[in-house]
């Protein structure tokens, strides 16, 4: 994920959450990496915001909708 504010890309500040798997967001500084590792299968938002050049944090909440499938032993094929 990334910022569009390209006058101060360093000074811009993110925060990320996926619902329902965190209740809090995670403020991550400048960071533009999220890695979430052995998800139960279901669906998932992730959320993403971040602050503009100047620091200040605005309603700019981007989502994606992620489905986590389930492993194939647990399919009916298996």
């Amino acid at each position: 994920y990334a910022s569009l504010d390209y006058r101060f890309p360093e000074h811009i500040q993110y925060a990320y959450m996926l619902k329902p798997f965190e209740k809090e967001w995670n403020y991550v500084g400048n960071q533009r990496l999220a890695t979430y590792t052995n998800l139960p299968k279901g669906e998932y938002t992730f959320l993403v915001k971040s602050t503009n050049s100047e620091g200040i944090w605005y309603d700019n909440i981007k989502e994606m909708k992620i489905v986590v499938l389930p492993s194939f032993w647990e399919t009916g094929w298996a």
